[in-house]
């Protein structure tokens, strides 16, 4: 039987755009979403821990829920914070959590916009930030998007691709459907930075189109921060307008989840095909050309 793990509310709870009364009354622990009811504000996730592959592959079908919007991220470690790369890049160049801030975001941000129209890389007309945002995070760029997927399968595999010995841990968020900006509905990077509603997420229908963003499902979960990164984010805990709950996968149960996901073609290959990118430097300059015509 699966170990289900429900932490208590976290104490540190922030002032909230929301009215007290749009609060569900009498909420100690977890609540599932019902309706447009959700979990207080920057309250803990609920952890389930699956004891054999059946109970996970049971756990996460039930977890997807068809009436909410959502997304599934996959992290190989258990240990690992989800928050996005931008957050990360601060964090490993010395920065500490309390003093990352939606300021010092913004300023690398609009850093990054700036360098990019010197160098010729960002000239859309008219300017498309939120474009360019995933542009960025797609070829390895830090920005505060966070890649997530609408398939729970891509998730899974990503949880149990590699750090063998270790738990992985599949995260699942769910939205509510106004904080969805879709892909042609005239959202704009402002509509995210320029929030008032600070500390609440936003999925973000990806904007790109190539082969391993369409196999993988992927769109991006991401926030401004309300405070600063030390204290309980949408990344990690619930708000009013999101919820976040975790699966952690045994050490035990990875190698027979992927068998699983082969199976049903999640492969490597599949999952992470070579794109141009990687492909054009196979026939650069310096690769010999063999007698044959063929490169070494």
């Amino acid at each position: 039987m699966s170990q289900t793990i429900i932490p208590r509310p976290n104490s540190a709870l922030r002032n909230s755009h929301h009215s007290e009364e749009s609060s569900p009354s009498g909420i100690t622990g977890h609540v599932d979403i019902v309706g447009e009811a959700f979990l207080p504000n920057m309250a803990d996730p609920v952890i389930e821990v699956p004891e054999t592959l059946d109970e996970l592959l049971d756990t996460v079908e039930a977890w997807d829920d068809s009436e909410i919007p959502c997304a599934w991220r996959g992290q190989a470690d258990v240990r690992w914070v989800a928050v996005p790369s931008l957050f990360r890049r601060l964090q490993k160049s010395g920065w500490d959590d309390n003093c990352i801030t939606e300021e010092v975001v913004i300023s690398l941000e609009e850093r990054m916009v700036a360098d990019a129209s010197k160098a010729g890389v960002f000239d859309s007309e008219p300017p498309d930030v939120l474009e360019f945002m995933t542009d960025v995070q797609h070829y390895g760029g830090a920005t505060r998007l966070l890649d997530v997927t609408t398939d729970y399968n891509v998730a899974l595999f990503f949880a149990c691709r590699s750090c063998p010995g270790v738990m992985g841990n599949l995260l699942r968020y769910k939205v509510r459907p106004s904080r969805v900006l879709r892909q042609g509905s005239g959202a704009t990077w402002g509509d995210i930075v320029g929030d008032p509603s600070r500390g609440y997420p936003f999925l973000v229908e990806t904007w790109l189109s190539n082969k391993r963003i369409r196999h993988q499902h992927g769109l991006f979960f991401t926030a401004t921060l309300a405070g600063n990164l030390a204290e309980p984010g949408p990344f990690t805990h619930q708000t009013l307008d999101s919820q976040v709950d975790m699966i952690w996968i045994r050490p035990e149960l990875k190698e027979p989840a992927l068998n699983h996901l082969v199976l049903l073609g999640y492969t490597e290959d599949y999952l992470l095909p070579i794109g141009v990118e990687a492909f054009a430097p196979t026939y650069g300059v310096g690769v010999p050309i063999l007698a044959d015509g063929t490169g070494a």
